[in-house]
């Protein structure tokens, strides 16, 4: 770290550890090389039938995770990174593109819950179920007992709570 001059830090000034990747084009080419790797993911087995070995082109799936594996950092650096102006566009078009193979592969599953998971907590998916009640009631003094009796029937079906019979 270059020592302050008049008690302000220097420019040249930096904190933490150095960076990994020097640009973002460095940083671009390994990314890219990660998703060609799991483009390219050959699986072998051996035919039970024939007893050859039998290889075929099986891509692997787009993670963060794989994604700071391969580049041989953790997570939280990739969000890091996505904090520097130089790298926010190249680590927003990869996690576009893992968010794009993500959903592509729940449309197409029959179990999706594990896709779901990922999706919530990697990019910010929420589950949401809104209720939209119009009325142009002001207060409940306006209402008759027996549409009371009806709103608080309905207000309990809602709730799940059974009349007794």
């Amino acid at each position: 770290m270059v020592a302050p001059k008049n008690g302000k830090p220097s420019q040249q000034a930096f904190i933490g550890r150095p960076l990994a990747f020097k640009s973002d084009k460095e940083l671009q080419a390994k990314i890219d090389e990660y998703f060609a790797y799991c483009d390219n993911r050959i699986k072998t087995f051996y035919s039970d039938k024939t007893m050859d070995e039998v290889t075929y082109n099986n891509p692997a799936p787009y993670t963060m995770a794989g994604l700071a594996y391969f580049l041989d950092i953790d997570r939280k650096t990739i969000v890091n990174y996505s904090k520097r102006d130089e790298y926010f566009p190249t680590i927003a078009r990869a996690r576009a593109k893992v968010q794009d193979d993500l959903e592509t592969r729940i449309m197409e599953s029959r179990t999706p819950q594990g896709g779901i998971f990922l999706a919530k907590n990697n990019f910010a998916y929420v589950d949401e179920s809104k209720q939209t009640l119009d009325a142009n009631v002001t207060s409940t003094n306006e209402l008759s007992p027996e549409a009371l009796a009806v709103l608080s029937k309905a207000s309990r079906a809602d709730h799940g709570v059974t009349e007794p019979e």
